[in-house]
This record gives C-alpha cells, sequence and structure tokens, in this order.
C-alpha cells in the first residue's frame, strides 16, 4: 500500500491532536457553579421560613438615631470592627466586621480589638477570611461575602469549620441561590468594592496631594 507524504503527516497531525484532547480532558477538573452534586445528606429543600434582614455599614459609622433604628427593624448590624460604638447601644444584634487582610504585623493590635468588644459584651464576628479563625474563638461566626461561596460544597464545609452563617457570593445569580444548601445569607442591595490593594491607586498614577488623613477611599 503506497500513501504520499502528505498523507502520512496528515494522520500523524490527526493522531497527535486527538491525543491532545484526550490529555487535556483526562486533567481537566470537573466543577458544578451551581451546586448540583450536592450530595444525598444534605436537605436541599428551599428556606421557607420568616427572612432574617441584616444591616450593614462598611464606610463611616452611622449616627446613633440611624444605628438604634436599623437594630429595631434588623435582625443583625455589621459594623466594622475599628469603630468606637456608643456607649449606651444595645450589642446583641451587633455583628463586627474583621478586617479583609490582616498582615502579621497586625496581628497584636486584631488581637486587642477582639478582646475589647469580647468585654463589651458582643459575642458576634463577621469573618473575611479563614486565615482568622484561630483569632475568633468564643464568638458566634457569619461568614463574610468574601469568602465566594458559589456552590453547596463550599457552604458545608464552611459550617463544619465553625460558622453559623455565610453569605453567598454576589457573582451567583440567583435562580441558583436556592441550590446553594447552608449558605443562609445573600446580598440584595449595596455596594460591593471592586478592588482590595494595599496601594494607593491614585498615588501611583499621580503624586500624592494629601493634605492630613487620606481621603481617597
Amino acid at each position: 500500500i503506497m500513501l504520499p507524504i502528505s498523507a502520512i503527516n496528515a494522520l500523524r497531525r490527526d493522531v497527535l491532536n486527538e491525543l491532545q484532547c484526550a490529555i487535556i480532558e483526562g486533567n481537566t477538573p470537573k466543577r458544578s457553579i451551581c451546586a448540583e452534586n450536592v450530595d444525598n445528606e444534605t436537605d436541599s429543600t428551599p428556606f421557607s421560613g420568616k427572612p432574617l434582614w441584616v444591616a450593614r455599614f462598611d464606610g463611616q459609622m452611622p449616627s446613633k438615631a440611624v444605628l438604634n433604628e436599623a437594630l429595631r427593624v434588623c435582625d443583625r448590624v455589621d459594623l466594622p470592627i475599628w469603630h468606637k460604638l456608643p456607649p449606651d447601644i444595645d450589642v446583641s444584634k451587633i455583628s463586627l466586621i474583621l478586617p479583609r487582610t490582616v498582615f502579621d504585623s497586625d496581628t497584636d493590635n486584631i488581637k486587642m480589638l477582639i478582646a475589647g468588644v469580647k468585654e463589651r459584651g458582643i459575642n458576634q464576628l463577621t469573618v473575611p477570611n479563614i486565615g482568622m479563625l484561630s483569632l475568633c474563638e468564643g464568638f458566634i461566626l457569619h461568614g463574610d461575602y468574601t469568602l465566594n461561596v458559589t456552590n453547596a460544597d463550599s457552604a458545608k464545609a464552611l459550617i463544619k469549620l465553625g460558622f453559623n452563617s455565610v453569605t453567598v457570593s454576589p457573582e451567583v445569580v440567583p435562580d441558583a441561590i436556592v441550590k446553594i444548601v447552608g449558605a443562609a445569607e445573600y446580598i440584595v442591595y449595596g455596594k460591593a468594592p471592586l478592588m482590595h490593594t494595599e496601594t494607593c491607586i491614585i498615588s501611583n498614577i499621580t503624586p500624592c496631594k494629601k493634605d492630613g488623613p487620606c481621603t481617597a477611599a
């Protein structure tokens, strides 16, 4: 049987292409974005009880009147841990948000802040990073949206780590939320930061012109 060189080269290319596809297919992780792989032990019944409302203040500390109203109408109010709370405020519904990133040089300061809020009677923390769990013993823990919960497996893993609730990633489409069993919270309104950086973006572009505390954020 005689074959021209062009046919032999084409056959070689076809074989190599099929081999390449087989190698890629065999080494590609299989992921389920919408949590279709919920195991049989997980109750996948959508939540049908009374919704719980959480108000979150990421920036400036709200006035006492606004804070009291939020505590009245909401089931929980999240505030950054570095805010100084009014002395006569009801702290039973307050959960303090830990910083998104804690460097080794910041650990002692964070420990002092956590010890201080415990003495104040606050027993809830909103945690943005599982690396901070060792600092949060003895608190009721709420998983922040930065934990990127997009499926039931990740929600269930965080609950096993000690979280009492976790927030679904804002990137998850609403129709898929009911499939993420174990994640009790979802952001329905508000502005989410698009970037978290240690350096100032403005000063990287133009010389810094700040006079006193930086207000670029």
